[in-house]
């Protein structure tokens, strides 16, 4: 073996060692305070890169269990209050551990469908702010959360009133030449509502018939 492949060898190993000891370290000290997700997440960083050390292994299955009875016990807790984005977190958190957990999916279903739920609702009360690209970043993230049949109906209706309230928007920004605004608005727009495409083309053309740097206005 060369000299120069042995000292990177050499400081690989070194650096792997180091990583390891940092990770460890923070593991115990989250472990002292009872902090088992941050202890679990660090030993299971050592463990990768120490895979045979049969302390460190004790440690990560301790910190494991215990990362998922706490995560328990917090969801619990928040179902009790009602604060279901706790739920969906917690159920998160579970299932990165365990995937095959069916119990705890299922509660990440319902979880997610009343999260939906508030998310739209949130939804609409920024429509009627006039807060339009957070209302759409709102819905999308509904749709991502459930694709139950009740979540799809109220989120087409507030879409429906989402495509009404953009419409006066588009205008006014084509009005003041703010093309980037009226585009980004008219296709959102011709996404809940087909029957806008017309309007999306329209603003797009204007977009690319207008360029103030060619009219010496930048």
């Amino acid at each position: 073996m060369r000299p120069t492949t042995s000292r990177a060898l050499l400081a690989l190993l070194l650096l792997s060692t180091a990583a390891c000891g940092s990770h460890l370290k923070t593991g115990d000290k989250a472990a002292a305070v009872g902090d088992w997700k941050a202890a679990f997440a660090s030993y299971r960083q050592a463990l990768a890169d120490e895979p045979n050390d049969p302390a460190l292994k004790q440690k990560y299955a301790e910190a494991r269990q215990k990362a998922l009875d706490a995560s328990a016990a917090a969801a619990q807790g928040c179902r009790v209050q009602g604060n279901w984005e706790c739920v969906l977190h917690e159920a998160d958190f579970t299932l990165s551990i365990e995937p095959g957990d069916v119990q705890v999916a299922a509660a990440r279903k319902d979880a997610a469908h009343k999260v939906a739920l508030l998310r739209v609702g949130q939804a609409e009360d920024l429509v009627a702010r006039g807060d339009l690209p957070s209302a759409a970043r709102l819905l999308g993230e509904a749709r991502a959360l459930s694709g139950d049949l009740d979540v799809d109906e109220v989120a087409r209706a507030a879409e429906r009133r989402w495509v009404q309230a953009s419409l006066p928007e588009i205008e006014r920004a084509r009005a003041g030449r703010r093309f980037p605004d009226a585009v980004a608005l008219a296709t959102t727009a011709a996404a809940y509502d087909p029957s806008k495409r017309g309007l999306l083309d329209a603003v797009t053309r204007e977009a690319e018939a207008y360029d103030p740097s060619k009219r010496g206005l930048l």
